[in-house]
């Protein structure tokens, strides 16, 4: 089974899904700049993914950057959560191997449980 090496690409991106286009509103209650918005069939998508910023290919160093850049934003998600928005976790892996394996970081998975965020994976090799 494989691990988190150098031959293999994680990035994490954080998605909130919103029906009404609330990008700024968003930003402004996070205190956070998303990394790329979009719409698509009336859906809203505000996004912040550790693609460019973290160069570390073990999924635990992009586990970390998102966790920094969240650290003071625990309330507002859970606040945002409450009034409709809906979040998403991505974990993009792509490895040489067709059968690697990452584990992501409890406190991750904890904070993302703390405002009902789903982790989705996608995965390719």
């Amino acid at each position: 089974m494989g691990t988190d090496t150098a031959a293999n690409r994680f990035y994490l991106t954080l998605a909130i899904y919103s029906q009404r286009n609330e990008f700024d509103a968003i930003s402004g209650r996070l205190g956070v700049e998303p990394t790329d918005c979009s719409e698509r069939n009336g859906i809203y998508t505000w996004r912040f993914s550790t693609l460019d910023a973290c160069a570390d290919d073990d999924v635990s160093a992009h586990a970390a950057l998102l966790l920094r850049t969240f650290s003071e934003t625990s309330d507002a998600l859970v606040a945002l959560a409450r009034a409709g928005f809906e979040f998403r976790l991505w974990v993009f892996a792509s490895g040489e191997d067709s059968n690697y394996s990452f584990v992501l970081p409890d406190a991750l998975v904890a904070w993302l449980a703390s405002f009902g965020a789903d982790i989705c994976v996608d995965a390719w090799s």
